[in-house]
């Protein structure tokens, strides 16, 4: 006797049958839930690691500034005023001090844009593919 599942001689019970298929259809359902969670994970996670990356890039450029302006003091304190090049050296840091801010704000402003549009991009390309696996439903089929 049939018991219409394709199998002529199943002893399986009716009810295991029905609760398999429920249970495969729940977990298909949820599956573009779980793959947008997924997807929202890893923005997180990308965003985390450019910021850290951010910080750790400001940092070793604070200790550049101040290893600079520390050997930049030590050089303008052994200058002896009495010498016939004092002025000349002082100019000549002076200089150098105006080259080394102008660089760390190009630095600095070239680094933060980058980043942001980065992490900008990552969550533009994040948030569509979660989109549109999570607008699909089990069944049907996109426009």
């Amino acid at each position: 006797m049939p018991n219409g599942t394709g199998s002529s001689g199943s002893s399986i019970p009716p009810d295991l049958i029905e609760a398999i298929a429920s249970s495969t259809a729940v977990s298909v359902g949820e599956q573009p839930a779980i793959l947008a969670n997924l997807a929202l994970a890893n923005q997180i996670a990308n965003t985390n690691l450019a910021q850290q990356n951010a910080i750790s890039n400001q940092q070793a450029m604070f200790h550049l500034e101040l290893t600079i302006v520390s050997k930049c003091v030590e050089l303008i304190a052994n200058i002896s005023p009495a010498s016939a090049t004092a002025s000349q050296q002082l100019e000549a840091f002076q200089k150098v001090m105006e080259m080394f801010s102008q660089l760390s704000k190009t630095a600095v402003n070239t680094a933060a844009p980058a980043a942001t549009k980065s992490a900008a991009a990552q969550a533009e390309k994040s948030q569509t593919g979660a989109g549109a696996s999570a607008s699909r439903r089990p069944g049907k089929r996109p426009k």
